[in-house]
């Protein structure tokens, strides 16, 4: 449950969930599909929240390529 740990400030939790779902879903999903831009664009949340501004930016990018 990534979100709640996100949600309760465990960034480094919620983003080992969210790189775990991000792997599982590169492997099931085509490469456009609205599942990896969201887990993207939480992946860069959480790690905006956590201070890595060059990380989440990158990570930002790639889901802004999706839409």
């Amino acid at each position: 449950m990534a979100w709640l740990s996100n949600f309760q400030s465990k960034y480094d939790k919620a983003l080992e969930n969210y790189e775990k779902t991000l792997e599982i879903q590169l492997k099931a999903l085509p490469s456009n599909h609205p599942s990896l831009a969201t887990t993207y664009n939480n992946i860069g949340s959480a790690l905006k929240a956590k201070g890595e501004y060059d990380k989440a930016l990158e990570i930002m990018k790639r889901h802004l390529k999706m839409h």
